[in-house]
Order: structure tokens, then sequence, then C-alpha cells
């Protein structure tokens, strides 16, 4: 494994796992900022623009992975200049869909 693999694996938690600690207080400092506003739906649209943040990154990561590694891989491989599709392409894009799953 290299360094840079070692960036992005995070052990997958139990079904029944927190947050650790310190994460959850800055969750709940964060969101519990939102409570000070007028509009009662101020936690829920907090909520609601980080998990957009989540899907915009997550669907960018998508087409940056086809952009940069599917994409010429596929070409490399649909002008024969290897005999195989790129399996490090293949690890790319199930590695993607794991962390997104």
């Amino acid at each position: 494994m290299s360094a840079q693999d070692s960036l992005f694996d995070a052990a997958t938690p139990e079904p029944g796992a927190h947050l650790p600690v310190d994460e959850e207080r800055l969750v709940r400092e964060l969101f519990g900022i939102w409570r000070l506003g007028r509009d009662r739906d101020a936690v829920l649209r907090a909520a609601r623009l980080a998990g957009e943040g989540t899907r915009m990154a997550t669907n960018g990561w998508g087409a940056l992975l086809a952009e940069q590694i599917a994409g010429p891989a596929q070409e490399r491989w649909l002008r024969r200049e290897v005999d195989e599709y790129p399996r490090e392409a293949v690890d790319a894009a199930t590695r993607m869909l794991n962390a997104t799953d």
C-alpha cells in the first residue's frame, strides 16, 4: 500500500458504531449554533446544506475519476495499446464505489 492509498483508506464502521467523541462534539456545536436562528427550520436547513455539499463532492469525484483515470484507461484499451482494460482503473472505480456506498 502506498502512502497515497493510506490517506484515503478508512475502516468501515460497525452498524451500531457512533461518531468519535470529538466529531460528535463538533457536529453538535455546529448544529447547535443554528438553533439560535429565527427560523425553526434553521437546523434542518444547515443539515441539508451539509448533505448537499457531500452529494456535490461525491458526484464531482465520479466525474473526475472518469476524466482522469477511467477515460484515459479506456482510450488506451480501445487503441489496443494494452491487452486488458487497465487493472488500476478498475481498482480505482471499485474503491470509489465502495467509499461512497
